[in-house]
């Protein structure tokens, strides 16, 4: 996964995340119609925020996943492995 450096806003992008994660009781409820496309959403939208050089969107991507932590993946190799060492020292 490479963190699209082109976020002009990435103020924006963690608001939207927060509102996400702040009515995900709802989504998650026993059929909720949103609860289906909140798999696609994490990869497209949350997983990439684990690469980002913003630490206040690392930390909302932490939090985002925690609240959508009991949804079942259908497709497992998107679940994002640790990240890379750093051996540059």
């Amino acid at each position: 996964m490479v963190y699209r450096a082109d976020e002009k806003h990435p103020e924006h992008k963690e608001a939207a995340l927060r509102m996400i994660g702040s009515v995900g009781h709802i989504i998650t409820k026993k059929g909720s119609p949103i609860l289906g496309m909140m798999e696609s959403f994490l990869v497209s939208h949350v997983f990439p925020e684990f690469r980002s050089p913003h630490g206040y969107m690392r930390a909302r991507a932490c939090e985002v996943l925690n609240r959508f932590s009991d949804i079942e993946f259908e497709n497992h190799n998107v679940l994002p492995g640790p990240p890379a060492k750093d051996t540059r020292m």
